[in-house]
């Protein structure tokens, strides 16, 4: 009640410029009483419903007030919300920087910031990269977490409807995505303002520009990065320039599967060379010899990504992967021949030498 920024979105008629609505008036503070009995009814009523997040104190305050009477107010309302809920987000708007007041108790408390480029907030540029460090800087700066509860598409000085169609649309994209990045790197969440407008197209309308495919979730070109954010790196939440790069190929596990893969085909083949029938024998052989070549192709491809990371490593690694291989396709070729091996036998060493690595 009385209004804490003068304008129409606060629901004083004044705002409008109307004379049969009087003037603007700026006077929430002149019903302090009133409001901290509304703030106290909201809270009571929804704080324990399970879509309660927390309670914005007052949108968009006027710098024209008095600032320790607004910190005041801020307090009592503070303790009021508290009493119904300990860990209910409480959101306080940014003017005069309430981050920076010595509040005495203040825990789980949010700084909000609105931000839209041209207004108020310097022009943007084409370079969205200028605009990422204009950004970032902003809402990395505070003492509080931030939110950033209001912003858009919106693009004033930037003069889009010049642009041919193709650059107007990857302006755009980049522009969206540039802030995405900046709201999810450095803040604590942020809204859209806002979900839907009456007129189509709009940059303020945010199912618009999602079913377009600018803003994330209704697309598959974009997608939003994991909610929880603890368990992710910040590449995660890279939209501009670029998300995570895929995984690297873990060669040594590769290598090291194939390896085993390649024993356990040998060392079956040993035992049965050694001390079971001719026949079953074979057949076990046939087993290791198609069980060496499976492994053999799944190790050339880990090899040949390896040689591309780190030739020199590559190439070690890749002759002595060879020499094996030819060890073990040699002992396979005398062993089909059937009859045990000498122990002096380099391929009865290896067979020895599997078997023992496997038991």
């Amino acid at each position: 009640k009385g209004s804490q920024t003068g304008n129409p979105t606060s629901g004083n008629c004044g705002g409008c410029g109307r004379e049969r609505c009087g003037k603007t008036t700026i006077n929430f503070l002149k019903e302090e009483a009133a409001n901290l009995e509304v703030i106290r009814k909201l809270a009571a009523r929804y704080s324990k419903s399970p879509a309660y997040l927390g309670f914005e104190i007052a949108n968009e305050v006027s710098s024209s007030v008095d600032s320790l009477a607004t910190m005041s107010f801020y307090q009592k309302a503070y303790n009021i919300i508290r009493r119904h809920s300990e860990d209910a987000l409480i959101v306080i708007f940014a003017t005069f920087n309430p981050s920076t007041f010595p509040f005495p108790n203040f825990q789980n408390v949010v700084e909000d910031v609105h931000i839209y480029f041209g207004m108020g907030f310097g022009h943007p540029t084409l370079d969205q990269q200028v605009n990422k460090h204009h950004a970032s800087k902003t809402v990395s700066g505070l003492l509080w977490p931030v939110f950033v509860g209001e912003w858009s598409l919106g693009a004033s000085g930037q003069r889009t409807s010049s642009m041919s169609r193709a650059d107007s649309e990857q302006f755009f994209a980049d522009f969206a995505r540039m802030q995405l990045q900046v709201w999810e790197t450095y803040t604590t969440g942020w809204f859209y303002w806002s979900y839907k407008t009456a007129y189509a197209n709009s940059t303020w309308n945010f199912r618009d520009m999602c079913e377009g495919g600018w803003l994330p979730g209704c697309t598959p070109s974009l997608s939003y990065a994991s909610t929880e954010w603890w368990r992710e790196p910040s590449c995660a939440f890279a939209y501009l320039d670029g998300r995570c790069p895929p995984a690297p190929v873990n060669v040594g596990a590769a290598l090291t599967a194939s390896s085993l893969l390649a024993v356990v085909g040998l060392a079956v083949a040993g035992v049965a060379v050694s001390v079971l029938q001719p026949e079953l024998a074979g057949k076990l052989r046939a087993r290791a010899s198609d069980s060496l070549g499976a492994a053999a192709s799944a190790a050339s491809e880990a090899w040949a990504r390896l040689r591309a990371a780190v030739p020199v490593v590559a190439d070690r690694t890749t002759a002595a992967a060879r020499s094996l291989h030819a060890r073990a396709r040699t002992w396979l070729e005398r062993s089909s021949a059937g009859g045990p091996r000498s122990p002096d036998s380099p391929s009865a060493g290896l067979a020895s030498e599997k078997v023992g690595l496997t038991a």
